[in-house]
């Protein structure tokens, strides 16, 4: 039985989250065993220990130091990404030194794994032996909530995103939302989980509510029980949304809400116009299109979401993704790594140079921030950031 180490920089965000989730049920079904660690935590012993390690979303020195550990005491190496974190777009404020990192990081990579193909087989040209594994989001069919309208005149419509897409929903959704909330008598209630967008000029036409961020499994039943008739699922149609994942539609479809999707990738690879939702093309007239027919047609919203969730039925189980992934991966079960000896010292190092890191990221974020966005702006991010209020 192989021992495997799941180190992350962070425990806290959607995606660790859910492969952390995903490792426990196949530690159900396979012969391995998962310790789940972040990376401050971790000591020489728990490399000794193991036999392979896997990294989630690794950009940071302290990360790069493991691995490498990991390597040189002849650790199998496996890394996780479902972003391209080695060339986020320029609008992102992030610490440049981190993209450098991640090349690093996969010169010490044995095989990749992502839910995105383009971006494995991007990445892969940077390891050695070119390996790399394509894993979907595993589903518990328990959790699928079947298809429910709102149960009054209002037509609920939700917008789920991470942080910081403010601007993609005002560039996209906005203006369209705009013209048909003047165009049609209908009344309908919009919902922002986890992003704040201006949309003020929406207020007397719309009811607005601002929601903050969730656990997954939390927002999940949320989402869920609130009935949503329509999910928004805009995307950028450019180099780095292409190497992200349909999240949206997997997270709508489980919720039983029909989804308006950007026709891009990775969107266009899972859905099916008409079929298991709608795809608009990134314009407003396309977009307020979308939303009339979404609207005003309650039939095509239930085959929709019927369509989508049996294709989570077939395709998505534990049993058919994890069976795959073992096969694509053996070493997570039949590895053994050979005898080798770390020094009790060895990432004391790695750990004051990465805080040290941490300290100067944290002033040049800042420093960036300001100068883009102005003191007002950044100041309001801080208390979002440390508020717990939550507006339903």
């Amino acid at each position: 039985m192989s021992k495997v180490l799941v180190e992350s920089e962070n425990d806290q965000i959607v995606t660790v989250i859910g492969v952390h989730s995903e490792l426990l049920r196949l530690e159900n079904q396979y012969n391995c065993s998962f310790t789940f660690k972040k990376s401050i935590n971790i000591c020489s012993n728990d490399i000794l220990e193991s036999d392979v390690l896997l990294s989630i979303r690794p950009n940071s020195p302290l990360s790069y130091s493991i691995i490498n550990l990991s390597k040189s005491a002849g650790k199998f190496v496996i890394v996780c990404y479902d972003d391209n974190l080695m060339q986020l777009p320029d609008d992102y404020i992030i610490y440049h030194k981190r993209e450098n990192i991640v090349n690093q990081i996969l010169s010490k990579t044995d095989v990749i794994y992502s839910c995105n193909r383009y971006l494995a087989s991007k990445f892969a040209h940077y390891t050695k032996n070119q390996r790399f594994v394509i894993k979907d989001t595993a589903i518990d069919i328990n959790t699928i909530f079947p298809f429910s309208a709102s149960n009054n005149s209002v037509v609920k419509i939700v917008y789920a995103a991470g942080r910081d897409h403010e601007v993609l929903f005002e560039n996209h959704v906005l203006p369209a939302l705009i013209r048909i909330s003047k165009e049609m008598e209908l009344k309908f209630q919009l919902d922002f989980i986890g992003v704040k967008p201006d949309i003020s000029c929406l207020r007397d036409y719309v009811d607005i509510s601002f929601i903050d961020p969730m656990p997954l499994s939390e927002f999940r039943y949320f989402i869920a029980y609130q009935h949503y008739d329509i999910g928004l699922a805009p995307l950028n149609d450019d180099e780095f949304s292409r190497c992200k994942y349909y999240n949206k539609f997997i997270e709508y479809t489980l919720a039983g809400i029909f989804g308006i999707y950007s026709d891009c990738e990775p969107n266009n690879l899972v859905v099916k116009n008409y079929e298991n939702g709608l795809l608009s093309t990134n314009t407003t007239d396309d977009w307020a299109n979308s939303l009339k027919i979404a609207i005003s047609n309650k039939e095509l919203r239930e085959k929709c979401i019927v369509n989508a969730q049996n294709l989570l039925k077939r395709e998505y189980t534990d049993l058919y993704i994890n069976s795959k992934f073992i096969k694509d991966i053996p070493e997570l079960i039949h590895y053994t790594s050979p005898q080798s000896k770390i020094s009790k010292f060895c990432l004391f190092n790695a750990k004051i140079n990465y805080r040290l890191f941490k300290v100067k990221e944290y002033f040049y974020l800042s420093f960036m921030y300001i100068s883009k966005k102005g003191f007002t702006s950044f100041a309001k991010k801080i208390m979002d950031r440390f508020s717990s209020k939550r507006s339903i």
